[in-house]
């Protein structure tokens, strides 16, 4: 396995476990490949310039070529990044299972995506100025301000619902969404993801980013696939370090006639499908 994929575990048995190796990766991209090849000219046509519009903006961010303002969000984004790893919650014992714990014991952190692809989503956000964001897994708040900071650039009235199970965290998130200055674009729901979803009406939602316990993803597809609106976006994170978690929601999308889908190698692995 390339070492870009193994930075959160590094060599371990613990890393073995869930990451995808470089032949199921290759497998993936190829299936997706295929699908988008027998798919509708129109939706093939206008994916496809989506995809190379990421491909620039990805030697951008590679290159050190993308320029941020100093601003409050900015500030917000580096004490976020500051705190690392080291912010550490504990739910009560009920509460364990239910925050996406891979294993037994499992440190429940302030888990928040690296920089880079924080800068892909508030790029790709800005070119798809969506009406409304869902974002399933808030953390402390890291993507959704970037999300939202791009939702300020498009000129339209978008807002965030963003929703995680646990309170401490939902209560971090919120202090940072205040600091950033855009907390009037953020709705921040403390509530389980899948019953979230369910109470969402059919294509009322015109982009979703998915970062939160992988072994639900395939299920918060079924759902997602009826809330999003036509030529919606949905990313999902984490394929190269939890693949085999998320082997479900990967499953659906190889034989999906709904999603046109791409593997994006940056960081942790991002899949980004549109809605046919």
């Amino acid at each position: 396995m390339a070492k870009r994929y193994r930075k959160i575990f590094g060599d371990s048995a613990l890393y073995r476990k869930f990451a995808l190796t470089e032949d199921e990766i290759a497998e993936l991209k190829s299936s997706f490949a295929a699908r988008l090849a027998v798919a509708d000219r129109t939706d093939r046509k206008a994916f496809n310039e989506l995809v190379a519009f990421l491909d620039v903006q990805l030697a951008h961010i590679g290159g050190g070529r993308y320029t941020l303002e100093n601003s409050d969000f900015m500030r917000a984004l580096t004490k976020i990044e500051s705190l690392g790893r080291t912010l550490v919650f504990e739910p009560e014992r009920a509460e364990v299972a239910q925050h996406g714990q891979k294993f037994t014991g499992e440190r429940i952190e302030a888990w928040s995506v690296p920089r880079s692809t924080g800068m892909l989503l508030n790029l790709l956000v800005a070119r798809v100025a969506p009406g409304r964001i869902i974002e399933i897994g808030t953390s402390i708040g890291y993507s959704t301000i970037w999300m939202a900071a791009a939702l300020c650039r498009t000129g339209n009235a978008g807002i965030i619902d963003t929703i995680d199970n646990l309170p401490a965290k939902v209560d971090v998130a919120k202090s940072f969404f205040h600091a950033s200055g855009l907390d009037e674009r953020i709705v921040v729901h403390q509530a389980d993801a899948l019953t979230y979803l369910r109470s969402q009406s059919a294509g009322s939602v015109d982009f979703i980013f998915l970062d939160a316990d992988k072994e639900r993803y395939g299920e918060y597809l079924d759902e997602i696939e009826r809330i999003l609106t036509k030529n919606g976006i949905m990313v999902a994170d984490n394929v190269f370090d939890f693949g085999k978690n998320m082997v479900s929601m990967l499953d659906k999308l190889k034989r999906s006639t709904s999603f046109l889908s791409h593997l994006i190698e940056l960081d942790n692995g991002l899949v980004i499908s549109k809605k046919c």
